[in-house]
């Protein structure tokens, strides 16, 4: 779920786009699918906050745990420039730094290639050392 969401809020951010509607999709393996959906109070392009809402939806499906499924989609729709996008900033609140950190990630990937830099849960274990070896 967390690479889908980085996906899609990697492609929300190269296209110049926020959004405010968080979709998932689940297939099962007998291929009853499950849509479910949340609009967001204002809309994103961070990856951080994709992956909370579709983890929720995720948990909201009502699936149990250990079904096997055989497609998850994470969507995101309701589209605007992120240029016009404004943020709501609570008193004392700092402007989102997910939304730097995302987008210095975007810059290090687009130099030297997806697999430079992601968040540490998908980076498989050894993989490091492998890599210093090379």
């Amino acid at each position: 779920m967390l690479r889908l969401a980085d996906r899609t809020a990697r492609g929300l951010r190269s296209s110049g786009y926020v959004a405010r509607t968080i979709s998932v999709k689940l297939r099962r393996a007998d291929f009853k699918t499950f849509t479910r959906s949340r609009t967001l109070p204002e809309a994103t392009d961070v990856a951080h906050k994709i992956y909370a809402t579709a983890c929720e939806l995720y948990a909201a499906s009502g699936l149990a745990d250990g079904v096997l499924l055989r497609l998850v989609g994470v969507r995101a729709s309701g589209l605007s420039p992120a240029a016009l996008a404004g943020t709501q900033l609570a008193l004392g609140e700092r402007a989102d730094a997910w939304r730097d950190a995302e987008s210095a990630m975007d810059k290090i990937t687009s130099r030297f290639g997806s697999s430079a830099v992601r968040p540490g849960s998908l980076v498989n274990p050894g993989e490091g050392e492998r890599r210093m070896r090379e």
